[in-house]
């Protein structure tokens, strides 16, 4: 139960799905990401706090506090950062601008950093 309301609680929050059809498409893509990473699960979410990045099932994720990427600069910071690291992906990077960006309100499609 409390993985279930991890999810629902990103997908309402993070990825700003309401409907349970988007839930339920959002669901079947995560699945299928899971899947064809070989059943590894990048997760990118926020608990008090932090932005946790869990890269490795069996290690606890990377933490960033949200204050330290609460702005584009930041953000940008990050990634420079995070690109170094042996385990980060493109996509680990793009759902930590994703959660970092959606938790801070925003919004780089509108703003024109796209």
């Amino acid at each position: 139960m409390e993985l279930y309301l991890k999810i629902r609680y990103i997908l309402r929050n993070v990825c700003r799905v309401d409907s349970i059809y988007e839930m339920q498409t959002t669901c079947l893509l995560l699945t299928m990401d899971v899947i064809l990473l070989g059943g590894l699960a990048m997760a990118v979410y926020v608990e008090n706090g932090v932005v946790c990045i869990k890269h490795n099932p069996n290690k606890s994720p990377y933490p960033i506090e949200v204050e330290r990427c609460d702005t584009y600069a930041k953000i940008v910071q990050w990634i420079a950062h995070l690109s170094e690291k042996t385990w980060c992906t493109r996509e680990i990077i793009y759902d930590f601008i994703e959660v970092a960006c959606g938790h801070h309100g925003l919004n780089y499609h509108k703003d024109g950093a796209a």
